[in-house]
């Protein structure tokens, strides 16, 4: 504890080894820490990890928890690579130049209470990044295309009670990403739409508010996606755009746009 740990390439290095805490420290490198596979059930409390060139913190495995501390990455404030299952990240900040967060192939992770913000996106949930649970967090993609959350070919994943917002969407959904749930939560999309989902089917959205410079929400090439109990704000254009879709449902929601509040485009069925 109460330790300061500098290195020119990563500095801590846990690998194969479990039960450990570090506390009250500050770990700066290439990357401030790497968990490496095998090292479970590890503590990072009230720390700083400080990525000079890549990343906060580098996770690759299981079971780990990181509470009350503060990562910043050139590249990424926290990176959750394949093997990254079941870790917590709890009243944090992660900043990244390009990511805030970023998960690929990262299973049943939980992000509570934390402050996401990266230069082109707040968190990207990447391809087999299922099962993730963000909440109580502010999620920020700054920059002019950027996005607040993403996913892409990534399942079954929920942000609820929290802030999300990009200089382009505030969230969005690519293509294979099903299942995912938004929940009592904002998403602001600055240069376009507040959510966008594309080539993503069976999703759901309630309770929360959408607002974008253009639209919205805009649901394009999708299917079996339900909006319910929320409000959608397309400040110049549209509340509510769909394109090329089937099966959709909107219920008991609140859509204003500056010239309609809804438009069904060509295909939507």
């Amino acid at each position: 504890s109460l330790s300061t740990m500098t290195s020119v390439s990563l500095y801590m290095h846990i690998r194969g080894s479990s039960w450990n805490t570090v506390t009250d420290s500050y770990l700066m490198g290439n990357s401030g820490l790497l968990i490496a596979p095998g090292s479970i059930n590890n503590t990072i409390e009230d720390s700083l990890l400080f990525g000079a060139t890549s990343y906060g913190l580098w996770n690759q495995s299981s079971s780990n928890t990181v509470t009350n501390s503060y990562m910043w990455g050139n590249l990424r404030g926290a990176s959750l690579d394949a093997g990254s299952d079941y870790n917590t990240i709890e009243l944090s900040t992660m900043i990244g130049g390009s990511y805030g967060l970023y998960a690929v192939t990262a299973v049943s992770n939980t992000v509570t209470g934390g402050y996401i913000k990266g230069g082109s996106y707040g968190a990207w949930l990447d391809t087999g990044s299922d099962s993730n649970l963000i909440s109580l967090s502010t999620v920020i993609g700054t920059g002019g295309s950027g996005y607040g959350f993403y996913a892409l070919a990534a399942d079954s994943n929920t942000v609820t009670r929290s802030y999300v917002e990009g200089g382009l969407y505030g969230a969005a959904l690519g293509a294979g990403s099903r299942y995912t749930t938004v929940s009592l939560s904002t998403m602001i999309g600055a240069g376009a739409r507040g959510l966008n989902v594309s080539g993503a089917d069976s999703n759901f959205v309630t309770d929360s508010y959408m607002k974008g410079a253009s639209y919205g929400a805009l649901i394009s090439g999708a299917y079996f996606n339900s909006i319910s109990l929320s409000t959608m704000i397309g400040t110049a254009t549209g509340g509510l755009n769909t394109n090329a879709v089937g099966s959709n449902t909107v219920t008991q929601s609140y859509m204003w746009g500056g010239t309609y509040g809804a438009q069904l485009d060509s295909n939507s069925n």
